[in-house]
């Protein structure tokens, strides 16, 4: 048995498969388009929370440096109040000893001016009672010699406060220097806050990004052109 095709079904057959075909092929580009559409798309939305990670980071690291540094100044102020406290007391329970001191360098002088009085009175009815004038040599001599070491007494005094005054001055000076190194030591200079540094180096980091996405739309174009070229085939 001989089957024929008329040439008009043949032909018809030809245009359904050709028409076929290039739905086929507008459907595959189509979905092609929208693949690389949407992976510039997701480049894009990365690059922005990158760019956004990169702004918060940098916003924090310099908020951090600022609360740091006001944390170094709030505990220096802290200290050198403290430091100031500490002398001003100090200096006040010295001024207090030597003053102390004066009080009983004071008594010691009126003690031996007393003690002196004392032994000339003494030494005066003894003479009158063993019938001596004043003015004769011995008891001259012997009230000559009260008054002597009354002297020496009383120099000697005055010498221990002169000394003592001495050592009292070079012992404050030594404390006010002690002092103000303590307070240079504790107000050190801050570290100021890097604001240029911080801002370059999110700059640099938004660089890097900015490569970054220029690189993946590249890399997405190229791959596209490249599925487009063998779709042509």
């Amino acid at each position: 048995m001989c089957l024929f095709v008329a040439p008009a079904a043949a032909a018809g057959t030809a245009a359904a498969a050709g028409t076929a075909a290039a739905a086929g092929a507008s459907a595959a580009a189509a979905t092609t388009a929208t693949t690389a559409a949407t992976a510039a798309a997701t480049a894009k939305t990365l690059a922005t929370l990158q760019t956004l990670a990169t702004v918060a980071s940098t916003g924090l690291t310099i908020r951090s440096a600022q609360q740091q540094a006001d944390m170094q100044k709030e505990l220096q102020a802290r200290q050198s109040a403290a430091e100031t406290t500490r002398y001003l007391q100090a200096e006040t329970a010295q001024r207090l000893k030597e003053r102390q001191e004066a009080i009983a360098t004071a008594q010691q002088v009126q003690e031996i001016g007393v003690r002196t009085l004392k032994a000339t009175d003494t030494a005066k009815m003894a003479a009158a009672e063993a019938g001596l004038a004043e003015s004769s040599l011995s008891v001259q001599a012997l009230l000559n010699e009260y008054a002597r070491r009354e002297g020496v007494a009383k120099f000697a005094l005055q010498q221990q406060t002169e000394f003592r005054g001495v050592g009292n001055f070079l012992a404050g000076q030594d404390r006010q220097l002690a002092s103000q190194q303590r307070q240079v030591e504790i107000n050190r200079p801050i570290e100021p806050v890097d604001y240029a540094g911080a801002l370059v180096n999110m700059a640099g980091q938004g660089m890097g990004i900015y490569r970054n996405y220029q690189t993946d739309l590249y890399n997405i174009e190229k791959l596209d052109l490249e599925r487009q070229r063998l779709e042509s085939y």
